[in-house]
């Protein structure tokens, strides 16, 4: 009996079932969570930078993690996330140097924690300048949403680009020849007569050796003009139409698209996604199958990059879209964008 109870000790708590003595396991201890990766992607990086930091992390109890971010090395910690997405990303705002970032993840009881190393060249230091030229009839209405668009844009591009030779012939969009230096993009705008329900659209027509727009053409139909003037859709039309125009839909934009041709179709830029991010989405960022230069429509409602021009003026330009082009190449700066939340799912549908 003396025997008996010394093994029973050694088992754990007793348990009496219809007069059978069985043994009841402890409960397993807590284990800590798991940084499974915490990284970076997108480099080279040149000052200023756009550096996203992405992690995978999981609690093999099942708890809900609170994630911390000390995104330059500095010992603060800029970004506090609970609940912690198991897979998700932020971008980090940093300039010139090498930087060390921590991310901390705990579960409440334990905590763990990784580094990863980026390092930041120096970049460009002049400003990014749009010449837009109005090249249809004047019209003092037209000139000032042209205006507001170039405004808006260059609040955002926070670094221009080597000023390149462009030579080109007429008819991109029915936009003129050009043969001339350009610094940073010559942006053509052309009032004309669109199919009914058209109301505008844009092309890049030519790259420079970075493979960004040097040279663009936008078309608005010349019917909406007072109308959307008055109502401030005009502003908010060409300030979409410059978006494309710049690198929505030009060639780089391509290279982060995945699923074309189906109706899962995303955009994959490390950047533009840890904003998706932050927004609370998970993955990559939901695209229109049918216009795959614009964000889902049904996802993002009044977003500027969504294919429809509606909502409140002047419709938010989020902080994806401005990562976004710093996915393609250009240098941005982040605080600039707009506010912008996530509204509620719209139903399925294409535009």
């Amino acid at each position: 009996m003396r025997s008996t109870r010394r093994f029973a000790a050694l088992l754990g708590p007793m348990l009496v079932v219809g007069g059978v003595t069985a043994c009841v396991p402890e409960p397993p201890a807590p284990k800590p969570p798991v940084i499974h990766s915490f990284d970076t992607a997108g480099g080279p990086f040149a000052d200023p930078a756009v550096v996203p930091l992405s992690w995978e992390v999981s609690d093999p109890n099942g708890d809900d993690l609170t994630c911390r971010l000390d995104t330059d090395g500095d010992g603060s910690w800029e970004l506090v996330l609970s609940p912690c997405q198991a897979a998700g990303s932020r971008n980090a705002s940093v300039g010139e140097g090498t930087r060390t970032a921590t991310l901390e993840v705990s579960d409440g009881e334990h905590s763990v924690t990784a580094t990863t190393d980026h390092s930041v060249t120096a970049g460009p230091t002049e400003t990014y300048d749009i010449d837009a030229r109005l090249v249809s009839a004047s019209d003092a209405a037209l000139q000032a949403a042209i205006d507001e668009a170039v405004g808006r844009w260059e609040a955002v591009l926070a670094r221009g680009v080597p000023d390149e030779v462009v030579t080109m012939a007429s008819g991109c969009l029915f936009a003129p020849g050009i043969d001339e230096l350009v610094d940073d993009i010559v942006v053509t705008v052309l009032a004309t007569e669109l199919p009914s329900g058209y109301f505008g659209d844009a092309a890049p027509c030519a790259e420079g050796s970075d493979g960004l727009p040097r040279f663009a053409n936008v078309r608005i139909s010349e019917d909406i003009i007072d109308t959307w003037a008055t109502d401030g859709r005009l502003g908010d039309l060409l300030t979409h139409e410059f978006g494309h125009a710049l690198g929505f839909g030009a060639p780089r934009w391509w290279a982060f698209l995945d699923g074309l041709g189906t109706d899962e179709l995303t955009w994959t830029g490390p950047r533009g996604v840890a904003e998706w991010s932050a927004l609370g989405g998970t993955g990559p960022i939901p695209m229109e199958p049918l216009n795959p230069d614009h964000w889902e429509e049904r996802r993002f409602g009044t977003e500027l990059m969504t294919c429809f021009v509606w909502g409140t003026s002047p419709l938010p330009m989020s902080a994806m879209t401005v990562a976004a082009m710093a996915d393609i190449g250009y240098h941005v700066d982040l605080s600039a964008a707009g506010p912008f939340t996530l509204p509620p799912l719209g139903p399925p549908g294409h535009c």
